[in-house]
């Protein structure tokens, strides 16, 4: 009798995506594509920062936006509504995207005449962060109501970031939230990772957070 066989299928199945990714990322280099994955969890405020930053960035480059739900067309209508071009990307219930499902979306949205895509991703502070994209730059929303201790919570999501962007800095009188406790936890996991404090709200902080993407898309085109 043959050996019983064992396969780890999540191992697997990462590490095809990683490949795919990888992939992935070789194809929007050689279309002069830029595309940023936003990971935060639910209520952080990412669909309303990635405007701010569109309104920023705008005048430099053409801009689009990929909207991942488990259901609901809500953000994307938002993104359309002032002007960007977005698809929603429905998830089937998955609480994540992989480089497939990228490049899906990215293909549905259309490319040719941008520059700087953008990616909500599923609101979710695990599962995202496990998955690869293919996107070239991975940005993390933090907000001031979850707590400062959320980087010492989900290690994985902190260390997988380009960047952090702590967002509803407006709010800080109101909770009980130290921002140098936050850099602290933040860099317990990813030492060196940049950290803007930002306002989605009142645009504090949104010109810094717009110009380190700027600068990545220079250098990468």
């Amino acid at each position: 009798m043959e050996p019983l066989k064992i396969i780890s299928l999540k191992k697997t199945i990462l590490e095809d995506n990683d490949q795919d990714a990888e992939k992935l990322r070789g194809e929007t280099l050689g279309q002069h594509l830029s595309y940023v994955n936003v990971m935060s969890s639910p209520g952080a405020g990412k669909t309303t920062t990635i405007l701010a930053l569109l309104h920023a960035l705008q005048r430099e480059f053409r801009c689009g936006v990929m909207e991942a739900d488990i259901d609901s067309d809500v953000d994307a209508r938002a993104i359309r509504q002032a002007g960007y071009p977005s698809v929603q990307l429905h998830t089937g219930g998955m609480c994540h995207l992989d480089a497939q499902m990228s490049r899906q979306g990215l293909a549905a949205l259309g490319t040719k005449d941008l520059d700087l895509v953008f990616l909500e991703n599923v609101g979710n502070l695990v599962c995202p962060a496990e998955f690869d994209t293919g996107a070239d730059l991975n940005l993390v929303i933090l907000s001031v109501p979850e707590g400062d201790d959320k980087p010492l919570k989900y290690p994985l999501i902190f260390s997988k970031a380009d960047a952090v962007l702590v967002n509803k800095m407006d709010a800080l009188p109101a909770f009980d939230f130290s921002l140098e406790r936050c850099r602290e936890n933040i860099r317990l996991r990813a030492p060196g990772l940049p950290v803007f404090p930002v306002s989605a709200k009142t645009g504090a902080g949104i010109p810094e957070a717009a110009a380190f993407i700027a600068a990545h898309v220079r250098g990468r085109n």
